[in-house]
């Protein structure tokens, strides 16, 4: 029946797709769609014993979908030619760039240290309660969100700088390599892989819109045989980056994936299972939390927390301010450490397969507002894609691209678990509209 169920999807979504005309349009639904199928078609087959997801769940699951694609369809600019500016016109200042990376540098090295002398005297089990659990590599909780609010949201910021100047001219240089060395620096912070994944989906975004919407960075080039050779040429070079770019990543996540077994000395026996392991580990992690959703879902949660109004959905934001509102009120529930309990407490989803932490984006609209919310929150969600997709297209400067690559990642991340539930989601937005702002301001200093 799911099968059944995603035939039709598709035909829908594929009268959508030719409505819209333009290809940059498509691509975030394009990616959006094809990447929740994906799983969802896996996860039908219940690979490695993992139990059965329930057809309400499925269902639920394609309603997300489906009221995703009604909102980005509702707001995306159907015009088969676009108004986008012939130039991409856009400075990546190295200077700023340098300035920032340095405090990065230092701050990250340093935990760098700390953790591994923490991971020497304790057990590998402990890897990732090092970072997770106030006491060991962050002292106090201001520390602990000292780096929620400010080091994780400026990584993110790096990540995005890093992927967009690989695939622009002369953009390879020491700042690169700084950019590089810290983001290294803070995947070996606790041991996790998601950081390496976020960065693959950056690399392929970045690549796409390069790709996609042929980019000239000099109005004045000559568009004859050789030009368009030319052309052909980097974009084949650029491929082939990527491709590199993401089988190192890859074989990053292995090699952490065996550091997290306990194995320290490698060999291509260790690294071939380590990509063994990933895999499977891959499978589980991408269908696992239609598991959780399911089991979410079939429980009385709702009955023993009650609906928590948005603060789920927004959680992020009140984590900010909910501390002011348990300064007025002790009483006062921070909805995320709510639930911690229960998103933190392992679950089976199948034979002897334990999963923690991931739930879908489903679990914060249902939580918040039940059905309603699996329904209108998505709808909403897809006309925020649509219209900063609109706004990136219509004023293509380094900062709406950043948003762009952005919102991307975090509407495909939302397969696992819903991102705007954390703080550092909604600080990487206010600091790219801040920027933006500024950019505006600098362009209107200049045209007076």
């Amino acid at each position: 029946m799911i099968i059944l169920l995603i035939l039709v999807f598709c035909l829908f979504y594929l009268f959508v797709y030719f409505l819209i005309k333009n290809r940059p349009n498509r691509f975030p639904l394009t990616f959006y769609v094809v990447w929740w199928l994906f799983w969802l078609i896996i996860s039908s087959f219940n690979p490695y014993n993992l139990y059965n997801v329930s057809f309400q769940t499925y269902l639920l699951l394609l309603v997300n979908i489906f009221m995703f694609t009604i909102g980005y369809f509702l707001v995306i600019s159907k015009k088969k030619k676009l108004n986008q500016p012939k130039i991409f016109s856009f400075d990546i200042n190295n200077k700023w760039i340098f300035i920032l990376q340095l405090p990065l540098l230092s701050i990250l090295f340093y935990y760098f240290i700390k953790y591994n002398m923490l991971l020497n005297s304790l057990n590998i089990i402990e890897a990732r309660n090092i970072k997770y659990q106030i006491g060991f590599l962050f002292s106090t909780p201001l520390e602990y969100m000292f780096n929620i609010i400010i080091i994780e949201p400026l990584m993110s910021i790096t990540m995005l700088l890093f992927s967009i100047k690989l695939f622009r001219k002369k953009s390879k240089d020491f700042t690169t390599l700084l950019m590089a060395f810290n983001i290294f620096l803070s995947s070996q912070i606790g041991l996790g892989r998601l950081v390496f994944f976020e960065l693959m989906v950056y690399l392929f975004v970045t690549y796409i819109v390069f790709k996609s919407m042929s980019i000239k960075e000099n109005a004045q080039k000559l568009k004859g045989k050789t030009y368009l050779k030319e052309q052909s040429h980097k974009g084949k070079l650029k491929a082939v980056t990527l491709i590199i770019l993401i089988f190192v990543l890859v074989t990053g996540m292995a090699y952490i994936t065996m550091l997290r077994r306990g194995i320290s000395v490698f060999t291509i026996d260790t690294l071939m299972e380590g990509y063994s392991l990933l895999f499977r580990q891959t499978i589980v992690y991408f269908v696992g939390p239609f598991r959780s959703l399911d089991y979410l879902i079939n429980s009385d949660i709702i009955n023993i927390y009650g609906l928590f109004w948005g603060k789920l959905t927004f959680g992020g934001i009140e984590n900010l301010v909910g501390y002011i509102f348990l300064f007025l009120d002790p009483n006062y529930k921070i909805a995320n450490y709510v639930i911690g309990p229960l998103t933190q407490n392992p679950i089976t989803i199948g034979n002897g397969v334990e999963f923690n932490a991931f739930y879908t984006s489903l679990m914060n609209y249902y939580l918040d507002f039940n059905i309603i919310g699996v329904l209108i929150i998505p709808l909403i969600y897809g006309m925020i894609n649509a219209y900063i997709t609109n706004l990136f297209l219509r004023k293509t400067n380094i900062v709406t691209l950043m948003l762009f690559i952005f919102i991307t990642y975090q509407s495909i991340a939302s397969s696992f678990r819903w991102n705007f539930q954390f703080p550092g989601s909604w600080i990487v937005i206010l600091i790219l509209v801040i920027l933006g702002i500024i950019i505006k301001k600098n362009n209107y200093l200049k045209e007076k």
